[in-house]
């Protein structure tokens, strides 16, 4: 196992910049050769000078150095931001970190770290994005709905976008189209060849953008990208990898610990040839504050916001620093337009100020792809304020669970799945469709999933949002829960209009009338330890939660089943507690070569809304490994 390196007793973002400093600095490279190999170096190593991270000079050269010295490599934290971009990890079995340290990237660069190799490890950064790894563009001349090409302008710094980027367009609408560059012609002007035609009709001269990603993921296997704090996003992580023969793609590889703020093209995307990889603990906020201003011209002229408006209650207006009150002073419509109950003096400044969202949060495409790309996992997720909190698009064999919420279009959407996956622990929140099942998706597995879609009036047109959507052709089965209760798909259908089987009839007869219930929890990347005694709930290990009921209900049993067996001569003692609370005879062991164990309740009445927690006290020759731990409870109705 790799051994974490110790870092430098000084941080930097706690200690002047001393002469002393400076001094000690310089004697590092004179002792390098004489130092044990296993030490990591710095930058300052290779020619950069620690004063040089003052937020504007590139080191590139000298983290690349570093890295290429096949050494791992630490930055220390300073005042302002180390800028580096275009820097690669290729070397197998190590590690680029640091704790907290600041770092921006190159205008220019087409990203700021590109991870590759076996092993390779990124962690401990504070990241400032300033847009310097996004080209910026406008559309050359007018684009219809279907395009499958666009004309642009050349991007300001003169670097030409790249196949395989992301790609947002600003619609007619307000809304962002997003997709993949395949292909780039011309010479500024330039024409993009899209994965996806444009969804509507954008302006000439509207926004366009494209870009790689502050870190960009590619044939990669068992890469670690974690403690991360990404600021004013752009463009977050790209795993895709459109050349998979080296690794076969990106494989096993985990995304863990990451908060991304201010996020306007996307936060975490899974493109081609992604497979077996994790996401966990990922919080991103999608969107930012516009601020605009207009000259009043007496007239009842109107004006356009320039970002979609979500929220009303979010836009604040004034004239000439006197605020004034929509609906009384000003209307708007649901195209950003708003104009004057009376017309704004000649000369007046009129200043807005509101939250508009990002375009997506999280993309696991898996269509173009060559090699397999199932097996990815999400777990312990949180996408706020975005047009699309989350798109499974093309997926296979996915295990997703997390919150997703406050999305001006729509919460999840699972479209083309062309295999069977599953969505536990979901939470859908706001947003005008909550979960949204389409084109043609098979296979969709709904493992506690809660919706809850937008009321009237919480979009700015005044629209009403619904919780579940199943376009024709499209396969959902398992339970929903919303306000209206749970509801059971079987096949696309509610299950009460399903007529029941004999099995069913029979299952039903054994159990004295009373229902399955399946609840279902994840691990995640968790393990458990022999000789020790951990609490399981829904994501894994938990200390506060637990499976929650999701209506009152008397529990006759609760069946603990495991996708690895506990092995010879191990021992699981599981007991189950309600509320944090154990229950009385409601105990069980899970040993040898079993995968599953029923635990007795004795009539436990559990009210709606309560928890139900297992114990798990391993042996001391338990195996610690990571398991999938599944909950199945037996109850009837009040």
């Amino acid at each position: 196992m790799h051994r974490r390196p110790h870092a430098p007793p000084c941080r930097l973002a706690r200690c002047s910049l001393s002469s002393a400093a400076f001094a000690a600095g310089l004697s590092i490279a004179a002792s390098f050769a004489q130092s044990p190999p296993d030490r990591p170096v710095t930058p300052f190593e290779f020619g950069a000078r620690i004063e040089q991270c003052d937020g504007a000079t590139d080191i590139s050269g000298a983290v690349q150095a570093a890295l290429d010295s096949g050494r791992n490599v630490y930055i220390p934290a300073t005042p302002k931001p180390c800028v580096v971009g275009d820097v690669t990890m290729s070397r197998a079995d190590q590690t680029l970190y640091s704790e907290n340290g600041l770092l921006a990237p190159k205008p220019g660069a087409d990203v700021l770290v590109r991870v590759q190799g076996w092993a390779s490890r990124l962690h401990g950064f504070n990241i400032e994005d300033n847009g310097g790894v996004v080209r910026q563009m406008a559309l050359a001349a007018p684009a219809g709905k279907g395009d499958p090409r666009v004309g642009v302008t050349a991007p300001a710094d003169g670097k030409a976008p790249k196949a395989g980027q992301r790609f947002a367009l600003r619609l007619d609408g307000g809304s962002l189209f997003t997709t993949w560059v395949t292909g780039v012609s011309g010479n500024g002007p330039y024409t993009l060849e899209l994965r996806d035609p444009l969804a509507s009709p954008a302006k000439a001269g509207a926004e366009a953008w494209a870009t790689f990603g502050l870190i960009h993921v590619s044939e990669a296997s068992q890469c670690v990208i974690r403690d991360l704090v990404m600021t004013r996003v752009w463009g977050g992580i790209l795993l895709d990898d459109p050349k998979p023969e080296k690794y076969a793609g990106v494989d096993r590889c985990t995304v863990d610990t990451a908060t991304m703020n201010g996020v306007r093209m996307f936060a975490v995307v899974k493109g081609r040839n992604v497979a077996n990889s994790t996401l966990e603990n990922i919080k991103a906020y999608g969107g930012w504050t516009v601020s605009a201003s207009f000259a009043g011209d007496g007239a009842s002229a109107k004006f356009r916001l320039p970002y979609p408006l979500y929220l009303r209650r979010e836009l604040h207006v004034s004239v000439d620093n006197k605020p004034v009150a929509l609906g009384k002073d000003y209307d708007i419509g649901p195209d950003g337009g708003f104009s004057w109950k009376a017309p704004a003096p000649p000369g007046s400044r009129v200043q807005v100020r509101y939250q508009t969202y990002g375009a997506d949060g999280y993309v696991e495409d898996g269509r173009d792809s060559i090699t397999a790309t199932g097996g990815n996992f999400v777990r312990n997720v949180a996408f706020l304020q975005f047009q699309r909190c989350g798109l499974l698009l093309g997926a296979q064999l996915y295990d997703v669970g997390g919150i997703f919420d406050t999305c001006s279009e729509a919460a999840l959407k699972v479209e083309a799945t062309i295999q069977m996956g599953q969505l536990a622990d979901v939470f859908a929140g706001w947003a005008p469709k909550a979960l949204w099942i389409a084109g043609g998706a098979q296979g969709v597995k709904a493992l506690g999933v809660v919706v809850n879609a937008t009321p009237k009036g919480y979009q700015a047109d005044g629209g009403e949002g619904v919780n579940l959507v199943i376009e024709k052709g499209s396969s959902l089965d398992g339970t929903v829960f919303s306000a209206r209760g749970s509801q059971v798909f079987v096949n696309s259908q509610p299950a009460a209009a399903t007529p029941a089987s004999p099995q069913k009839s029979t299952a039903a007869a054994e159990t004295g009338g009373a229902t399955a219930l399946f609840l279902f929890g994840d691990t995640g990347l968790s393990t458990i330890a022999a000789g020790a005694r951990t609490l399981l709930g829904p994501s894994g290990v938990t200390f506060d939660g637990g499976w929650v009921m999701p209506s009152a209900c008397v529990v006759k049993s609760a069946k603990f089943t495991v996708d690895k067996q506990a092995g010879p001569g191990q021992r699981h003692q599981l007991q189950l507690s309600l509320n944090g609370g154990k229950v009385d005879g409601a105990a069980a062991e899970l040993a040898g070569d079993r995968f599953s164990v029923e635990i007795p309740a004795a009539d436990l009445n559990a009210p709606a809304g309560a928890t139900l927690t297992i114990e798990d006290m391993t042996s001391s020759r338990a195996v610690p490994a990571h398991a999938r731990y599944g909950l199945q409870v037996v109850c009837q109705s009040h």
